[in-house]
């Protein structure tokens, strides 16, 4: 039994579906929108501070989450928003060091909304189990 087979020469050369336009608008649009998110996220976090200083008795896990969840994907923000405008300019260690603290920063923050969830949970659905915690010693009491 012999098998068939036929090849046939396709050329692709006609398709170019990313050309170098995706840089152009990455240039155009990146630095703004990273711009736009350091603001906001650097007021935000800053609004917070400012309430957990002036209402001394907002202590909760829940005040705890969202001042942490963001910082560091925040600051690596201005970096990239360099990066996008011109090229990198601050060498290799220092990439390194930037895409540690921003993937650090991003998976810090999507794991704060994982204990939130997890928080409001129990907050919620199993008031009575929380109450029985929330009356346990803990150890920063004891100091």
């Amino acid at each position: 039994m012999e098998i068939l087979t036929t090849t046939q020469n396709y050329s692709h050369d006609d398709a170019t579906p990313c050309t170098n336009d995706v840089k152009q608008i990455a240039t155009l649009f990146l630095p703004p929108l990273y711009s736009l998110g350091l603001i906001f996220g650097l007021v935000s976090n800053v609004l917070v501070v400012l309430i957990l200083i002036k209402y001394k008795r907002l202590r909760s896990m829940t005040d705890i989450y969202l001042l942490n969840s963001d910082l560091l994907f925040i600051l690596s923000l201005p970096f990239w928003a360099y990066y996008a405008a011109c090229e990198w300019d601050f060498g290799n260690a220092m990439c390194k060091i930037l895409s540690g603290v921003y993937y650090a920063g991003f998976y810090s923050g999507n794991f704060s909304i994982i204990l939130l969830t997890i928080d409001r949970y129990l907050a919620i659905v199993r008031a009575t189990f929380t109450i029985k915690l929330g009356q346990l010693p803990m150890a920063s009491s004891q100091v």
